[in-house]
């Protein structure tokens, strides 16, 4: 195989690393400097050259960055999950970006702790609906879907945090006089609805057990035998 002249496009470099992984004794530092590329640009095609080659003729069709495959590759979910990212990678519905975020997310422990696959799944997708621009996101996200699971210290420390930072900066905003003044009414109602479910969310209205009124009913029982008792006294 020729590894030297023209400039090869990614697909080339990926085959060509593909061929010559299959002979053992290949030296990476050989393979790079015949290619004009460097180690860690070998290394790296290495990664993609473990996706199956279909998947990687179907990314060439369909003019998809060649990367992304590693990332959903090396991503720690099954391979339906998988397969479903890679169709939708295909169809340009998300960034490579944002498979280099799943991958980190599903390496996760809070991730492996989302145990059920509906869970992960739901997870997943809100990641891609969000079109993160930062991995901060997709860590909310990620302790968000672990506290609807279950409860666990971590995320709930972590989300509280993030639910503070939010609210620091409405304040630095409610903060700015010719904001507030120009308020409308309507907008200023705005406001007021959320103080109101915000009031709801951290006290709760009290669901009343059954027991008080259980025993509301044998109290009610035993006066009314008591009554019964007594006129029966009465008419003796």
């Amino acid at each position: 195989m020729e590894l030297h002249s023209e400039k090869r496009s990614a697909f080339d470099l990926e085959k060509m690393i593909r061929k010559l992984m299959e002979n053992e004794n290949y030296d990476i530092k050989e393979v790079a400097k015949a290619c004009g590329v460097t180690v860690p640009t070998i290394k790296k095609y290495e990664r993609v050259a473990r996706v199956e080659p279909e998947k990687v003729a179907k990314a060439k069709e369909a003019g998809v960055g060649i990367h992304g495959l590693t990332d959903i590759n090396e991503s720690k979910i099954n391979e339906g999950l998988k397969d479903n990212i890679f169709d939708r990678y295909l169809n340009n519905e998300f960034k490579t970006k944002t498979l280099g975020y799943i991958k980190r997310a599903t390496n996760e422990t809070v991730f492996k702790d989302i145990a059920t696959i509906n869970s992960a799944n739901e997870c997943l997708e809100e990641i891609i609906q969000s079109n993160p621009q930062n991995y901060e996101i997709v860590k909310t996200i990620l302790y968000k879907h672990r506290l609807l699971v279950s409860y666990d210290k971590s995320s709930h420390s972590e989300i509280h945090n993030s639910n503070l930072k939010h609210m620091q900066e409405i304040l630095k905003n409610l903060a700015l006089t010719n904001y507030v003044q120009f308020l409308t009414p309507k907008q200023k109602n705005d406001y007021k609805i959320f103080e109101q479910k915000l009031n709801q969310f951290l006290n709760p209205p009290r669901v009343n057990s059954g027991f008080p009124i259980e025993v509301k009913l044998v109290k009610k029982s035993q006066k009314k035998r008591s009554s019964v008792r007594e006129m029966g006294k009465d008419l003796s």
